[in-house]
């Protein structure tokens, strides 16, 4: 379920204004939160008001956080945060939060064999490996920056469930980072493989999909078959996707088993540049 909420404010001046939703309960039996029963739900962005600073739009986070978990296994989500105006993000860990946006007492991070950590570059939440099974909550910050300081900021908290299971998540293929000049086609397959031979979807999301004047596209190959899927991402891109931070495109493969169906989630970056210079004699 996915609810929207709209509102209009006007801020009295410049200033860091936190904006905070809650929403009375977190779900029963979080076992990182004690008594989770009893305790609110919020999530916050941070917003800085300078007219110097010239117009902003928070991150929208493209990704929903519904993945499921396999005790043993590493388990990656990513937010695939964009920001429409082409500032930089980063992303570390933080306390979830009750009501008023208060950290939660008591709070600990889903255990694991050997780490849960945030790339800060990637935005990837890498849970290497989860230690126990039920339901965790965990939360990221997604920090916008823009001229090497700190414009505001937005929260994904997220509910994480972890099985026990014999299925075993799909592997996607490999990924390069690239860089092209305005004008260049990219045109290249994405791929995902599964050990127990289920039946692969493949999703991507970035800001590319949503540029106004030269959109990406990401379409399914019709040699999919059990334990294989292809999908191809092509982007004719255009001098207006031209910007100094590179676009993030995230790469999400699910199987269809049955019992428990799992994801691996991998990312890029591509930057585009302004056509180089022409020498005229």
């Amino acid at each position: 379920q996915r609810n929207i909420y709209k509102i209009n404010h006007t801020f009295p001046g410049p200033g860091i204004y936190k904006i905070v939703v809650q929403d009375p309960n977190r779900n029963f039996g979080v076992k990182n939160i004690p008594n989770s029963v009893n305790v609110v739900f919020s999530i916050s962005t941070t917003l800085y008001v300078n007219p110097s600073m010239g117009r902003n739009s928070t991150p929208v986070l493209l990704n929903p956080p519904y993945d499921k978990a396999a005790k043993g296994y590493v388990f990656i989500h990513n937010p695939a945060a964009y920001d429409p105006d082409g500032d930089s993000l980063s992303y570390k860990l933080t306390i979830c939060t009750r009501d008023d946006g208060r950290q939660i007492e008591n709070y600990s991070f889903p255990p694991a064999t050997r780490s849960f950590s945030v790339d800060s570059i990637s935005g990837d939440m890498i849970w290497d490996t989860p230690a126990d099974t039920g339901i965790f909550n965990a939360a990221m910050e997604i920090q916008e920056w823009r001229n090497g300081k700190k414009i505001g900021s937005v929260v994904r908290d997220m509910q994480i469930e972890v099985f026990n299971t014999n299925n075993k998540p799909p592997v996607n293929g490999p990924l390069t980072d690239l860089c092209v000049e305005a004008g260049d086609t990219i045109d290249f397959l994405v791929t995902a493989t599964d050990e127990n031979n289920d039946f692969i979807s493949l999703k991507s999301t970035s800001g590319v999909f949503t540029l106004d004047s030269c959109s990406a596209a990401f379409t399914k190959v019709n040699d999919t078959i059990a334990g294989f899927a292809s999908s191809r991402f092509r982007w004719i891109t255009c001098h207006e996707a031209v910007r100094n931070q590179p676009y993030d495109l995230i790469f999400k493969s699910e199987d269809g088993n049955k019992e428990l169906s799992l994801v691996d989630i991998d990312n890029m970056k591509i930057k585009v540049l302004g056509p180089s210079p022409t020498l005229v004699n």
